[in-house]
């Protein structure tokens, strides 16, 4: 059991990360109702419940489970996490570059 927590806790700070950029995100969709801040907020909102999983899948190495079962199931999830990572990010980007049009042009 320990060396599941410990393998769970290494995701830690990603996961935290991933939190407080969900939390900048609400915030400033909230208080601009931009929808690149809305984008962002997906985005991370979908790289949170990434983290989470990946903090699952990494407990599940250390559990009860034989080591020919865990390669197959963590075939399908590492697709799964590289899927919503993509999509994750895709999404941050996008919300960017939303935000970022917005932006007064510059003045010569």
């Amino acid at each position: 059991m320990w060396p599941a927590v410990m393998t769970s806790l290494s995701q830690l700070p990603f996961l935290l990360g991933s939190l407080m950029l969900l939390g900048v995100a609400v915030w400033g969709w909230r208080r601009t109702s931009a929808p690149g801040a809305l984008l962002i907020a997906v985005g991370a909102a979908v790289q949170t419940l990434n983290q989470l999983f990946g903090m699952w899948t990494m407990a599940q190495l250390y559990l009860n489970h034989s080591p020919a079962s865990y390669a197959v199931k963590m075939t399908i999830f590492a697709g799964l996490r590289s899927t919503a990572g993509m999509v994750a990010q895709t999404l941050v980007i996008v919300g960017v570059a939303l935000l970022l049009r917005l932006l007064p042009a510059r003045q010569r």
